[in-house]
């Protein structure tokens, strides 16, 4: 648990997941259901985290990490190999009454900064090509544009803008 700016910050529970599908749903975000959220709560490989203004949740992000090959690594202080991890964000979402206040960039933050994975390298997303507010979100906290998947979407169906953050190194944008 952390407190930021009056805020707190933690990693989900159970409990909250209503409160997660009814900000996705008020967002129109990628649909994850109740199951996938309690499967993520017991998945050692998802990070999941909440923001919270007194009791309620306003804000929350999922990343799911991934083991990258076995010559990409760091050596801690014992010159131990220590291999790096990419994250790839399922989902950020904030709640209406407080978007545009901090939430979304203290989520993105929080999940570079984790203490779980201090060896996170690089950060990757899809987010849809129409939905201009959140790639101008994901450009102000330096994710860069890398590369484009053709009608990745449906409902409407529509192009992903995959984008990354490279947190050990520069980004080659497209």
């Amino acid at each position: 648990m952390n407190k930021t700016g009056g805020f707190l910050v933690k990693e989900l529970e159970e409990f909250e997941i209503d409160e997660i599908l009814e900000i996705q749903k008020l967002n129109n975000l990628s649909y994850w259901s109740l199951t996938d959220y309690l499967n993520f709560i017991e998945n050692k490989q998802i990070v999941k985290l909440v923001v919270k203004d007194r009791n309620q949740v306003i804000g929350f992000a999922i990343m799911r990490l991934i083991s990258l090959e076995a010559d990409d690594y760091l050596f801690d202080k014992y010159s131990a190999k220590i291999p790096l991890v990419e994250g790839e964000i399922y989902n950020i979402g904030v709640h209406n009454l407080y978007k545009r206040g901090g939430i979304g960039t203290l989520l993105i933050k929080k999940l570079i900064q984790n203490r779980k994975i201090q060896t996170l390298k690089t950060i990757w997303l899809e987010v849809r090509e129409s939905n201009h507010p959140a790639i101008n979100f994901y450009k102000k906290n330096n994710f860069k544009k890398i590369h484009i998947r053709k009608n990745y979407y449906n409902n409407p169906q529509e192009d992903a803008i995959v984008m990354k953050i490279d947190l050990r190194g520069p980004s080659k944008p497209i």
